[in-house]
């Protein structure tokens, strides 16, 4: 699990994880959208790939 503090609208963006091991190394990326805390709700979006629908 991965907790981000203080966060804020301007961090929307692609955010990168990386993970080094003595077993190899490994990289994600994915996109994060950052609400501001007066926004009631957020717009749908759906996204459908090879691993799915989301």
């Amino acid at each position: 699990a991965l907790t981000i503090s203080n966060i804020q609208p301007g961090f929307t963006g692609n955010w990168e994880c990386r993970v080094r091991t003595s077993r190899g190394n490994n990289t994600r990326t994915v996109h994060i959208v950052v609400l501001e805390s007066s926004a009631k709700y957020c717009l749908p979006d759906r996204v459908s790939n090879n691993k799915g629908e989301y």
